[in-house]
């Protein structure tokens, strides 16, 4: 199905996607300030899991088979746990709009990713220019921010971003490639519980484990909007629509998410936002558009042979 003729409730959760993503970055934020972050992210998708999975297998709704649980385990592991939590523990170090920002990189990630899962795409000399600028614009990013850069683990929260968002690409790829045929929130519901217990796992060897009943009401708020908001619907939003578009046309979202992850950074973290950030941010969108226009210009001619 060509993007023209796409349903116009698919236009509709896309939208929703792009927004809602956005914030979570700031939500994410404070959530890792009562909570270590592999715990945090594993209630987070255990909660939300629990509830498509549970409320679908009561609407008659059966379990995949084995093949396809194996599939939904490898996509909801690479998204939930080295995607989420990733980010998660990288917001120990780094701002939400920083770790918003470093994630428009994602669908350069998918682009050099369908290369390898799909035919008909390959390098170019636009693409390597595209790469160039998403790393110059990375690196004037970095030295734009003098107060965060200097801080201990900036460096590694960077990396853990980049890290993330390259396994959610990964995952992305690999369900488009061996997709399951399943009720598409029953799926979602899987691959959050399936994430999210690898995530209470590592948690439970590699951090001090909270006491849920001590927790302040002001987490419990938090974690309601990122089960609810950013979970149930954004997760669902974004698997939903990636069944009518291809990986790289549905990580556009990234760009909005972008921009909403920063100004509400800005409006109620009070992170800094300068102009030398917003040119920052800018080069590493040129670079991200020229690779995925390329990119898009083989998927059209690849639907079209």
């Amino acid at each position: 199905m060509s993007q023209k003729s796409l349903p116009i409730r698919v236009w509709i959760v896309f939208f929703v996607l792009c927004i809602v993503w956005g914030t979570t970055y700031f939500g994410i934020s404070l959530g890792v300030q009562y909570m270590p972050p592999f715990f945090f992210s594993a209630l987070r998708h255990l909660l939300a899991g629990s509830i498509f999975t549970i409320a679908f297998l009561l609407r008659g709704h059966k379990l995949p088979s084995l093949r396809d649980i194996l599939r939904l385990g490898v996509a909801g592991i690479c998204m939930i746990t080295g995607g989420n939590a990733l980010v998660s523990w990288a917001e120990l170090y780094i701002s939400s709009g920083l770790a918003g920002i470093l994630s428009a990189l994602a669908p350069l990630y998918i682009t050099f990713l369908s290369f390898i899962f799909f035919k008909g795409f390959r390098a170019t000399v636009a693409i390597f220019i595209g790469l160039i600028i998403c790393i110059g614009g990375i690196y004037f990013l970095t030295q734009t921010d003098s107060a965060q850069s200097s801080k201990e683990g900036f460096t590694l929260g960077v990396i853990l971003t980049i890290l993330a968002n390259l396994f959610w690409a990964l995952g992305s790829i690999f369900i488009k490639k061996y997709p399951v045929d399943v009720n598409i929130y029953l799926r979602t519901g899987l691959q959050m519980l399936i994430g999210g217990f690898v995530n209470l796992l590592l948690s439970l060897f590699t951090e001090p484990i909270p006491n849920l009943l001590t927790l302040p009401l002001a987490f419990w708020q938090v974690m309601f909007y990122l089960v609810v908001v950013g979970s149930l619907i954004g997760y669902s939003s974004f698997v939903y629509v990636l069944d009518y578009m291809e990986p790289a046309r549905v990580s556009i979202h990234v760009y909005v998410n972008t921009v909403v992850a920063v100004v509400i950074g800005w409006l109620f973290a009070n992170e800094e936002l300068t102009p030398l950030m917003l040119a920052a941010m800018a080069v590493v969108m040129v670079g991200v558009i020229i690779v995925n226009r390329e990119y898009g210009k083989m998927a059209a001619k690849r639907a079209t042979e």
